[in-house]
């Protein structure tokens, strides 16, 4: 009895403490820091406190911590600038603000105030998401706190103002941005000064408009990501302003809880509360170690249907085992003087570390001296050796083995790369440099330097490049992050080839010292593999002021953004082979494959060796039977013959020059793995060579296509200008074949004739796989009534539309009317599905029409742009949020248009309504914009209904924007010309993810022991139609034998 009332008593006392915490901020407000990390805020008795880091709000991408709330429609935000703390940066900012969205680049307006002998007081505003920033201010006089700031938006037209009392207001200036209708505003701070924190204080805060606090749930605890350090945990959150309950979704599994599925629904409730983990609630016997739990809520309001879907956050359980190591496990070009780190595993109160650089030595231990930390020193360690280390775990009385894990330390040569600079260039458009005709052999100055930043005493006028080798520490995803004043490009090689890099990031503007913003200046994540080289080159071009150039990077084992240190660089020097092809590493090579490269550049011949044993290859000499012979200078490329299926090959080439003493330059040992099937055409070996070069492979000229005979075949492969196939949407490698069709002929096929591979029985190998992906189909009606209609496109907003609209013709008055049952899936809340009547098709025609947003946009809108070309207006919903399935119309009375919204197509709501002249014969129909560039995304209706004067056709077209848009024909596949085997789905082109088709070699009807040509194809040869054409990619196709 005493056990269990102490055992309550505790309980309750827990649950008290964690109940207990005070928020920060007043409800409904929020806050977060933008582009950066390390801000907060906090209110206290009408007083505000802001820390922001940051490198600025200003360029395309800001740096700052912003507390805010939302305002739908006009509204003006008030406050006094009471302090701006202290820091190193005079133009550090404090003031309110308006934005759109809480990304970097948003568009926004704000009053702001700087310190010292900054600009002292200003008006500052973005245009255009992603653009650059301007300015309206004055220094003189130099403004000191305390001292008043406003913002206010009327419409489209944004203003600041200004007052030493807050009474006597002067406006600084006005800018007209099209904004959507509810928008984010608040307080902002930045430093000014990348990893500075510096702090301001606000009084006197307010509103005028329609202010509200967030209708999704918010602030969760713990905090998204958490490592939770028990077993049960008590997660709480901010109720959303509008919540009357909370629907809760748990799980260690993402999807379910994304889909809210039954699985991870734990229940309605009324409390901002949920425990897991402890008797009585769910996951009773405590949460799982090593596990990542997520949970998510949704905040129903009064009425029992309006839903609130809440953001997924998660928290993870450590394992018992020590984890996270640094370096990372497998990781390269170690510095000898690193430390080792690790997380510890769970609970545990000791650690003892095993090193050394034998694994059989280090996973045998079983003696070692325990640690507090988890931190550890192996001393000075040897270049070009691979350690390997464990960690035990001691949480009393279980010992925890840990894995064994391993690095390579560095190797010679790595710690400098060069900068070169073009001087009396002038502008700072970076074409000025490239066109320069002493760019890029004749460098004025040139100098090394130690990591990758060069920030030198200003200079104006000038293009410069820095350029080298990359090292890949570990296998894993990179980001990269280009800084520069002025223009600059990033440039990144597929390997350590200085001829096949790609444009990996830009700064169309500039940047302040140690920033790092996220738009265009960011890469996408780069697959890189630990050992490996890649060819890496920065151009800038400098006009006038401050000047410098940075590159950073993140990825396996870094954690934080950090400029890439010398370690982990080298100048491009290439006295060794370089530019292996097959690439080092690479899988499911060819078994008849030549193995290229290229040649040093001090070399006069080359030396081969090539096996299946990596270490005998890396010791063998000329009179090992790994060395086959040497080749002279100009022949890069050596055959070693067919090779067995499903095998690692090693191979080495040493470049030779007996008049000079450094020779020989011994080569890296490459590697590469045949595959497990036979490879008909993996795409890899086409390039843009012209014909009349050495090695020339045009993708067209082997896949024979209808090109030059388009009257009997639809077909074209490969684009029109180079790269001639396709570089991004590829199944493997790094190429795949584009392929054009056009079945208003009947017919689109190419075909590639075989050459070394015409045996299809080898190895008993029985189906023919092609892998293959498709775009969706523009606008199609399946089942009859149900019309499903695919976009992409900024947005149907401001000046211009991006968007696609399937569409009629309608003379005079008329009105149509649908049921939106989908907006599909995507990556932003403000896509936009509805009806539309539209007085021409380009893309900043009058128009009106009435939408739905998806998920937490804007609810129902009646939207219109009055004139051709102007701005667009629009007239929001939010309470109730409205979401499909939902019901929309719009109507045209002469030259006035209402719009209306309805839940169940009976009780109808007038949206909006307005005057809009337009011409007697307009377009109406169906509209869909993902508000994501180059984001497709699809909406279904049914129900559709108009009345007035309407043709009978439909049509749809892309407004603004290109789209692929796939015709459902049928896809087949045929061999020596013969029988066509047909894919089973008549929509396989509309597929738009890669997909795997399998076909039994005898459904072919061929000798399969002589296999001349294989044909690809579309075709509707029983119907032919306009409009029957679209683009597919082709990859990977294969022979394969049944599973063993």
């Amino acid at each position: 009895m005493c056990k269990n009332l102490l055992y309550l008593v505790s309980f309750v006392l827990v649950l008290s403490l964690v109940g207990s915490a005070s928020a920060a901020l007043p409800a409904g407000w929020l806050n977060q820091d933008i582009g950066t990390t390390g801000g907060s805020a906090d209110e206290s008795g009408g007083t505000w406190t802001l820390e922001g880091d940051g490198a600025d709000i200003w360029g395309t991408s800001d740096g700052f911590h912003f507390v805010y709330q939302f305002l739908e429609g006009d509204g003006e935000m008030t406050a006094r600038v009471t302090d701006v703390g202290t820091g190193s940066n005079n133009w550090a900012k404090a003031g309110v603000m308006i934005r759109e969205t809480l990304e970097p680049g948003s568009t926004h307006a704000m009053e702001i105030i700087t310190p010292g002998s900054g600009s002292g007081i200003g008006f500052q505003w973005r245009p255009t998401t992603d653009a650059g920033s301007a300015w309206s201010g004055s220094t003189e006089p130099v403004v000191t706190p305390p001292y008043w700031v406003r913002v206010k938006r009327t419409g489209d037209l944004f203003e600041g103002f200004h007052s030493p009392d807050g009474i006597t207001w002067e406006k600084e200036g006005d800018i007209t941005i099209s904004m959507v209708q509810n928008v984010y505003i608040g307080l902002a701070r930045t430093s000014h000064a990348a990893g500075e924190v510096r702090s301001a204080t606000f009084d006197n805060v307010s509103f005028i408009g329609n202010i509200s606090g967030p209708v999704k749930a918010y602030n969760p605890e713990p905090a998204d990501g958490t490592l939770l350090a028990d077993t049960w945990v008590s997660m709480n959150w901010t109720a959303g302003y509008t919540a009357d309950s909370h629907d809760v979704y748990f799980s260690d599994n993402l999807a379910d809880v994304q889909a809210g599925a039954e699985g991870a629904f734990q229940g309605n409730q009324t409390t901002a509360s949920f425990i897991v983990g402890f008797p009585g609630f769910p996951y009773p016997d405590g949460l799982d170690t090593g596990t990542t739990y997520y949970w998510r809520v949704d905040e129903v309001e009064a009425d029992g249907t309006t839903k609130h879907q809440g953001s997924v956050w998660s928290f993870t359980v450590p394992p018992r085992k020590a984890n996270n190591p640094i370096p990372a496990d497998g990781g390269a070009f170690v510095d000898l003087e690193t430390d080792l780190s690790f997380e510890p595993g769970f609970s545990a109160k000791l650690h003892t570390v095993y090193f050394g650089d034998n694994f059989d030595d280090v996973n045998n231990a079983a003696a070692g001296l325990p640690q507090g930390n988890t931190t550890f020193d192996p001393g000075t360690l040897e270049l070009e050796t691979t350690y390997y280390w464990r960690v035990d775990e001691f949480d009393p009385p279980a010992t925890h083995k840990g894995d064994v894990w391993s690095f390579t330390t560095t190797i010679p040569g790595l710690g400098t790369l060069v900068a070169e600079r073009w001087e009396n260039i002038d502008s700072t458009d970076l074409n000025t440099l490239k066109d320069n005709v002493k760019f890029p052999n004749s460098p004025d100055v040139t100098e090394e330097i130690t990591e990758f930043s060069w920030n030198g005493p200003d200079t104006d006028n000038y293009g410069g490049r820095i350029s080298g080798w990359v090292y890949a520490p570990a296998t894993g995803e990179y980001t990269f992050w280009l800084n520069c004043d002025d223009n600059g490009e990033l440039w990144l090689s597929t390997d350590d080839d200085p001829e096949n890099v790609a444009l990996i990031a830009s700064e169309s503007g500039w940047s302040p010292l140690d920033t790092w913003g996220t738009g265009e200046e960011q890469s996408e994540p780069i697959q890189l593999q630990a050992g490996n080289r890649y060819y890496i080159e920065a151009l800038w071009k400098e006009g006038g002021g401050g000047d410098h150039c940075q590159v950073a990077w993140q990825g396996p084992g870094i954690p934080e953004i950090t400029i890439i240190p010398g370690n982990n660089l080298s100048k491009y020097e290439p006295v060794q082979a370089y530019g292996p092809n097959p690439g080092n590493g690479g899988s499911d090579i060819k078994q008849t494959t030549a193995l290229n490269f290229k040649a040093g550049i001090k070399a006069a011949s080359h030396e081969i060796y090539f096996g299946n044993d990596e270490d005998a290859v890396t010791n063998a000499t000329a009179s090992s039977p790994e060395y086959k012979g040497t080749m002279d200078l100009g022949s890069e490329s050596f055959e070693p013959g067919k090779l067995e299926w499903d095998t690692t090959y090693y191979w080495r080439v040493d470049e030779v020059n007996n008049t000079n003493p450094g020779s020989p330059w011994v080569g890296k040992v490459w590697s590469f793995t045949t595959a497990n099937f036979l490879i008909v055409d993996d795409m890899e070996a086409y390039n843009d060579l012209n014909p009349d070069e050495p090695g020339s492979n045009r993708i067209f000229l082997a896949w024979a296509d209808g090109f030059d005979n388009p009257a009997i075949n639809g077909s074209v492969v490969g684009y029109a200008s180079p790269p001639f196939v396709e570089k991004t949407i590829v199944h493997g490698g790094s190429q795949s074949m584009p392929f054009e069709y056009n079945n208003s002929v009947g017919k689109s096929e190419a075909t590639l004739t075989l050459t070394d591979l015409r045996d299809w029985t080898e190895k008993g190998v029985n189906t023919l796989t092609v892998w293959f992906r498709g775009n969706p189909g523009g606008f199609a009606e399946d089942p009859v009534g149900t019309f499903t209609i695919t976009g992409a496109g900024t947005d149907i907003w401001g000046t211009t539309d991006e968007f696609r609209f399937a569409y009629k013709q309608l003379s005079g008055d008329g009105e149509i009317t649908a049921h939106v049952t989908d907006v599909g899936t995507g990556s932003n809340n403000w896509a936009k599905a509805g009806v539309m009547i539209r007085d021409t098709l380009d893309p900043g025609s009058k128009h009106a029409m009435t939408v739905v947003t998806a998920g937490s946009g804007g609810g129902a809108a009646f939207q219109w742009r009055p004139n051709t070309g102007d701005s667009s207006s629009s007239l929001h919903d939010l309470t109730p949020a409205v979401s499909p399935p939902h019901w929309v119309r719009i109507v045209r009375q002469g030259d006035t248009f209402t719009g209306y919204r309805s839940p169940d197509g009976v009780t109808w709501t007038e949206q909006g309504s307005t005057t809009v002249s337009m011409a007697q014969n307009v377009y109406i129909g169906l509209c869909i914009t993902s508000h994501a560039p180059g984001e497709a995304r699809s909406a279904t209706f049914d129900n559709v209904q108009t009345t007035g004067s309407v043709g009978l056709m439909w049509t749809h077209e892309a407004i603004g924007v290109t789209m692929a848009a796939n015709a459902p024909d049928a896809m087949y596949v045929a061999l020596n010309g013969g029988t066509k085997v047909y894919h089973d789905n008549p929509d396989a082109a509309l597929t738009t993810n890669w997909t795997e088709w399998n076909i039994d070699l005898q459904a072919f009807g061929v000798n399969l022991t002589n296999v001349n040509t294989i044909t690809l194809g579309l075709d509707n040869s029983s119907n032919p139609a306009a409009g029957g054409s679209g683009l597919i990619y082709f990859d990977d196709i294969r022979l394969n034998a049944p599973a063993p």
